[in-house]
């Protein structure tokens, strides 16, 4: 909302227009998942950036940001409601191998496991911690910094920000 703009700083301001204009244009991603191999999908966002999904094709990500709707009828097929999330609804962010789906990838050999000072780091790796599940993504490392750290803003804002502006509203 306009409010937001008084809680974050302008180079904060400045990520998060970035990530915008990053998932406008989509990004191609590698999408690690509990089953099979990660598979290429592209990352975009609707025009409000509210809501995140990544779809098999460019037009099909394209397709959801202009509010195509696509029903799948494949049996054990994924609906596009299981390749989506609300940006609020990000609980945290990390970019090791921490997750389950990362530990999987990392044992069959999808990733490949670094250290450094701070410990285990995995270039390129972005896992959104939602509370139902992880979403894992590999990316470019220009792509990465910018959606780790907006992510990372992001999830500041709607845990501890959003709830006291709701407050002070009442």
């Amino acid at each position: 909302g306009p409010d937001a703009a008084d809680y974050v700083t302008p180079q904060q301001q400045l990520v998060i227009f970035k990530l915008y204009e990053k998932l406008c244009r989509g990004i191609q991603v590698r999408k690690h998942g509990l089953t099979g191999k990660p598979r290429t999908r592209f990352l975009s966002c609707d025009e409000n950036m509210t809501r995140l999904f990544w779809r098999s094709d460019a037009q099909s990500a394209q397709d959801s940001a202009d509010g195509v709707l696509r029903v799948s009828l494949g049996f054990g097929s994924k609906q596009d409601s299981d390749r989506e999330f609300m940006l609020h609804e990000i609980k945290e962010v990390c970019d090791d191998l921490s997750t389950v789906v990362m530990q999987r990838s990392l044992a069959k050999g999808y990733v490949v496991r670094r250290d450094n000072v701070r410990g285990v780091f995995a270039p390129g790796i972005v896992s959104v911690i939602l509370a139902d599940r992880t979403v894992d993504f590999e990316v470019e490392l220009d792509d990465w910094e910018v959606l780790y750290h907006a992510f990372k803003i992001l999830v500041h804002f709607y845990q501890n920000i959003k709830p006291k502006l709701a407050t002070r509203a009442v």
